[in-house]
């Protein structure tokens, strides 16, 4: 789970905030008491202290009952800890873009907590099913149950775009001026690191 702090000083944006804390520990406890988790990873995607992820999730923990084990992972510069943080969980719950990104491509299904409309349109550009899409100022406990519970026993459709045809789009903007074997090695280089399923040749549209 990665939770982002919308950094505001008013009362009514902190009451917001505490509810929608409340909200998410519901939702777990309720699939806790279901036997659908039976632990909870925390990740810091954030040092920035006017994000507070870190407070975010220390308040989450306590929210959380006592025998449900927490595990915590605090804030690191490399992204390949957090990939393979990511790669081992069930599902996710992911407030910040960059985590959503990183649930796609590991394969982890993942429910976004939007905040912003550039997680939305993130979802929207790799076809996530909007069942796995809720935005952060209004979903309930209810709503974030019903979603986290769709992803832990797979049935919302996965994203409709693959990470294979993201990759190759994504390598279109250098194709170009790219001899194909270099296109080649890049796919190599990917697939090693983050999608071992994934092809290795690249499409025959490049």
């Amino acid at each position: 789970m990665v939770l982002r702090g919308l950094a505001t000083t008013s009362a009514g944006g902190q009451l917001r905030e505490t509810r929608r804390l409340e909200s998410i520990a519901s939702a777990i406890k309720q699939l806790f008491a279901s036997g659908l988790i039976d632990n909870v990873v925390l990740l810091d995607f954030s040092r920035e202290r006017s994000c507070i992820d870190s407070l975010l999730h220390d308040r989450l923990s306590r929210l959380l009952p006592k025998h449900l084990p927490v595990r915590r992972v605090r804030y690191t510069s490399d992204p390949l800890t957090m990939l393979s943080e990511i790669s081992r969980l069930q599902a996710l719950l992911a407030m910040r873009l960059h985590a959503s990104v990183f649930g796609y491509l590991t394969g982890v299904p993942s429910v976004t907590l939007s905040y912003h409309e550039k997680c939305t349109a993130w979802c929207a550009m790799i076809g996530q099913d909007r069942a796995l899409v809720l935005e952060a100022e209004e979903a309930g406990s209810t709503d974030l149950a019903r979603a986290l519970r769709a992803a832990l026993l797979g049935s919302a459709a996965p994203p409709s775009v693959t990470i294979s045809d993201a990759f190759d789009r994504a390598l279109s903007n250098w194709t170009w001026h790219m001899e194909p074997s270099a296109a080649t090695a890049a796919r190599a280089t990917f697939v090693n690191r983050f999608a071992p399923g994934m092809p290795r040749a690249c499409s025959a549209a490049d």
